[in-house]
């Protein structure tokens, strides 16, 4: 039960009088629960004072808001001493409370009090809402559940039972009592003869008979209420129709016909067959309400049916001022849960409550924290001995034994209702204390940690924290998630946690470790006892008894990186290179992160891939130079080409690297030189030219179409060597010598090249020397070599004497010429 406290507010003014009346002031005005059924009856508390001196009269009035209403009741304010000391009045509507006159006398400093009664609530919702009730500038928000006489379903009247019921009335300790025929959906067959008796215990009751009770209800139709729920329509029946016994505890008379099922009665009335009855008594209560439940019997006689007996019951409920009644006291019991469990479980409180020493009555309760229970008025001498069932768990949670506190904050386990204890009007206040603390223990971790490269580590990293944490888990008194972490020392000594609730699931987790460049850490190992288990992810309980050890293992490792070298060959030169060639290329790579620089060579064969070459610190720059290759016959290298000849090594990438080598097929060529052997070689001028053919073959490797030429050199017989035009290494070269011309004095005897077939080499000149034998006919034989034929030289004579005579002819000519002028 949720007690709603309000600030206070409004004050009321007594009604107006001959003098100057008391300012009566509300402090408070609430419902003792926060969440009911519309319909259902609460208890409504009001707490008042007068903030100043009183004066006469001291009246105060609460109207009820609207959706609500009172049980009518009367009864009596109580002083201190158990005396009355006023009235309070309850209608459907409102409350008044008057203060006697003697009493404000008597006491006009720091008057209060308060009072409580039962109201109902006539929402009439069909479903659940949150409703506002306003209480003289106090309001209270509360949910309301639907009524549970609302009919959904199968919602047509089919007949009643026997039975019997009483209602109290509290303003005049009176009950009505009700005595139900059973009948069937059309009723009771009319003309049937019918008695009802009420068994009176005239002990507890008196029969009240005031020209409105005893009487007899009759229902010749059905209707539906207001809860939609197809009911008999009664009607006081006459009384000229009724025989009533001497005591008028038997009624007699005749069923009769019903308005019948043809007949027109309005909308949603329909006419029965038979009729339906129920017979009533008024009753005043002769012990003032002490018993507060009363039970009564009945019998009944129904013509051609079998008769019957019923008994009923009736309840008193009543309100107080300050107390319940001059005669009446209440306790309640609030529930405070003290301790580290965060448990709000329902507690079982017993109660016994004794006249003297014999039990009159006896129960159980449930409350949570915070919550409080209010029992019923107990008479005046009742004595109420309280105990609580002790909880036992959850098996994570120590309960000490529970504590009763009463209203002056002593133990107590038993009170008496008694003016001389001043607990009559009003309620005992009772705390009920259950301390219930978590039961805890620790776990134990130490370090590990594995540096299998000697990566040097950060200096002060001298600890390492783990952290923990742990779901809710309301059942075992942990209401919300909660972490949190200890440090482990990095030389492996254990440390503990800090003391932590036992019997839950707890998760761990490493601390993301400190940076440390050039090097990583592998995910933490967690191991419980021996046991790895997945961080973040696997549970693990804190035994309340025991021990757990944890071991958190770090690897780090050295952050590295390499490279591997495809190597290939372009040019035409390439068929000249050997298979299974190797190349080899250096590499260097600078210090980083606190590792050293380092070198290295490579070995690669024409079209393969390199080894990769790991281990290099991430981070350090990698430059990458070719030894100059092996030298290859026929060919020439051109310059290295790395795609990447320089670059930056990636924690676990390795770098491609592309290295080509161009290689060129390299030129030749050949020269002739020519020489004159035989008897008239010195007859042969130097001027003399003799014509050379070749031809030549191109190997197949180095894929030219046409792969055969020729060409034609001339030489000359002056010694110097003709060389011929540019042909690939290894080309076959065949040489043929045309036929001399004719040379006067003597005729050719044959020529020979020192080398007619020959391969043209790596950038070089084959030398070849043709040899061309001339022999000197026998009159020429030991001339020097002129160039002219011998019959020549005869001509010479002849030609001086033709020249000396013109001569003397153009001077004869001139002279006779001057001669003439």
């Amino acid at each position: 039960m949720i007690l709603s406290t309000l600030l206070a507010g409004a004050a009321l003014i007594a009604s107006p009088a001959a003098h100057a009346a008391a300012e009566v002031q509300l402090d408070n005005v609430y419902l003792s629960s926060d969440t009911f059924a519309d319909g259902s009856r609460q208890s409504l508390y009001v707490d008042w004072s007068v903030p100043f001196g009183a004066t006469n009269p001291v009246t105060l009035s609460l109207d009820l808001p609207e959706g609500m209403r009172g049980f009518a009741d009367t009864f009596p304010m109580v002083g201190p001493d158990g005396s009355e000391a006023g009235t309070c009045t309850v209608t459907t509507s409102a409350v008044e409370c008057t203060v006697d006159p003697a009493f404000v006398d008597r006491n006009p400093y720091g008057v209060s009090g308060s009072f409580w009664f039962d109201v109902q609530t006539e929402l009439k919702n069909q479903e659940t809402e949150q409703h506002t009730f306003d209480f003289g500038g106090f309001s209270q928000t509360v949910t309301v559940d639907p009524n549970p006489a609302w009919c959904t379903t199968n919602c047509e009247y089919t007949g009643q039972g026997q039975g019997k019921w009483g209602s109290y009335n509290n303003a005049d300790d009176t009950i009505i009592w009700t005595v139900q025929l059973p009948a069937g959906e059309q009723g009771i067959d009319p003309g049937l003869a019918i008695t009802v008796t009420d068994v009176l215990n005239t002990d507890d009751f008196e029969l009240i008979v005031d020209g409105t009770y005893p009487r007899v209800l009759e229902g010749t139709s059905l209707a539906y209420n207001s809860w939609d729920r197809e009911v008999v329509s009664y009607a006081v029946k006459p009384t000229d129709q009724i025989t009533w016994s001497t005591d008028n505890l038997t009624a007699s008379f005749t069923s009769v016909p019903g308005a019948g099922q043809d007949a027109d009665l309005g909308e949603g009335r329909r006419g029965t067959d038979g009729s339906f009855y129920q017979v009533q008594w008024k009753v005043r209560v002769l012990d003032e309400g002490k018993a507060r439940t009363y039970t009564n019997g009945a019998s009944f006689t129904i013509e051609g049916q079998a008769g019957g007996n019923t008994n009923g019951g009736a309840t008193r409920y009543s309100g107080g001022a300050t107390v319940v009644g001059a005669n009446f006291g209440r306790f309640q019991v609030t529930k405070v849960r003290t301790g580290t469990a965060i448990l709000n479980p329902a507690f079982t409180i017993n109660y016994q409550a004794y006249d003297g020493d014999e039990l009159i009555d006896e129960g159980s309760f449930d409350i949570k924290s915070g919550q409080s229970y209010i029992s019923n008025e107990y008479f005046k001498g009742t004595r109420i001995v309280l105990s609580e069932i002790q909880p036992t768990a959850p098996s994570n949670v120590d309960w000490a034994t529970p504590v009763f506190l009463g209203p002056d904050g002593e133990p107590l386990t038993e009170l008496t209702f008694s003016a001389e204890n001043g607990n009559l009007g009003q309620i005992s206040e009772i705390q009920l204390v259950n301390q219930g603390d978590l039961q805890t223990n620790h776990f134990t971790a130490r370090k590990v940690i594995e540096n299998p490269d000697g990566v040097p580590l950060p200096e002060g990293a001298d600890s390492y924290r783990l952290a923990w944490a742990h779901d809710a888990n309301p059942a075992a008194g942990v209401p919300a998630f909660r972490g949190g972490s200890w440090f482990l020392p990095v030389d492996g000594t254990p440390a503990d946690s800090e003391e932590l609730p036992a019997g839950i699931e707890y998760y761990f987790a490493e601390a993301t470790p400190p940076v440390v460049p050039g090097a990583t850490w592998a995910d933490p190992v967690i191991e419980i006892n021996g046991q790895e288990i997945e961080p973040n992810n696997e549970p693990v309980v804190l035994p309340a008894d025991g021990s757990i050890e944890l071991v958190v293992t770090n690897r780090i490792t050295q952050n590295l990186g390499g490279f591997s070298i495809t190597k290939a060959i372009s040019g035409n030169g390439v068929p000249l290179v050997p298979d299974g060639a190797e190349f080899e290329v250096s590499y260097s790579y600078t210090a980083v992160n606190g590792f050293p620089a380092g070198d290295g060579i490579v070995t690669v064969q024409a079209g393969d891939t390199s080894p990769v070459v790991d281990d290099i610190p991430a981070g350090a720059t990698v430059t990458l130079t070719e030894v100059r290759p092996v030298t290859v016959e026929g060919a020439t290298w051109g310059e290295p080409q790395f795609d990447l000849a320089e670059f930056t090594v990636e924690t676990d990438q390795i770098v491609q690297v592309a290295l080509d080598n161009p290689v060129t097929w390299n030129d030749g060529n050949f020269s002739i030189r020519k020489t004159i052997d035989g008897t008239g070689a010195s007859l042969v001028p130097s001027d003399v030219a003799f014509t050379v053919d070749y031809t030549y073959e191109i190997p197949a490797d180095l894929d030219i179409t046409p792969t055969t030429g020729s060409g034609t050199l001339v030489v000359h017989n002056d010694g110097r060597a003709v060389t011929s035009e540019a042909l690939p290494y290894g080309t076959e070269v065949t040489l043929t010598e045309a036929e001399p011309a004719a040379l006067h004095g003597g005729t050719w005897a044959g020529s020979a090249f020192n080398t007619r077939t020959f391969t043209i080499g790596d950038e070089s000149t084959h030398e070849v020397v043709l040899t061309n034998t001339f022999t000197a006919n026998a009159s020429t034989a030991g001339l020097p070599p002129t160039g002219m034929e011998p019959w020549v030289f005869l001509l010479i004579p002849a030609a001086l004497v033709l020249l000396a005579t013109g001569a003397v002819i153009v001077l004869a000519n001139r002279r006779r010429a001057q001669a003439a002028a």
